[in-house]
């Protein structure tokens, strides 16, 4: 036998007349089951993790007052699925952004001068929703100051 004369079976004694078993040797064995559990990650991998499994949130800040979007607001994930973001800083243009999210619903937060409620937001695979968050400000800070000499 070909396999027997690779190394990659060997013959065990038999129980009873007849009766012929083989089995892997060890370091064989060892490289099989390597080779079968790599193969299940690379599987669970696939099936949880693929892009076309994961989903995305968008969303802007805005003020209640002015309607102007808010930048350098912080916007924190504080529940949901297992995720790797767990905030976005907004942009000059009020937007924030979290990618590569498995689905489900999670609760968005933001902190400004002020903190906003907890948002729900649903991800689906492949989808990304967009959220709009209104945050008051604090009057004091909109004022324009200007320094006299």
């Amino acid at each position: 036998m070909a396999l027997r004369r690779w190394g990659i079976l060997r013959r065990l004694t038999p129980e009873k007349k007849g009766q012929k078993v083989a089995v892997f040797s060890g370091p064989i064995l060892f490289a099989v089951l390597t080779a079968s559990g790599l193969a299940l990650a690379l599987l669970y991998y696939t099936a949880f993790y693929s892009p076309n499994t994961m989903g995305s949130i968008t969303g802007i800040i805005r003020n209640s007052s002015n309607h102007a979007p808010l930048e350098e607001v912080n916007v924190l994930i504080v529940s949901g699925p297992p995720h790797t973001d767990m905030a976005a800083v907004t942009g000059s243009d009020g937007r924030f952004s979290f990618n590569s999210l498995r689905p489900g619903n999670y609760l968005l937060k933001a902190y400004g001068q002020v903190e906003s409620d907890e948002i729900p937001v649903e991800v689906l695979a492949k989808q990304t929703p967009f959220v709009e968050i209104w945050l008051e400000t604090n009057p004091a800070s909109e004022k324009d100051t200007t320094l006299e000499n």
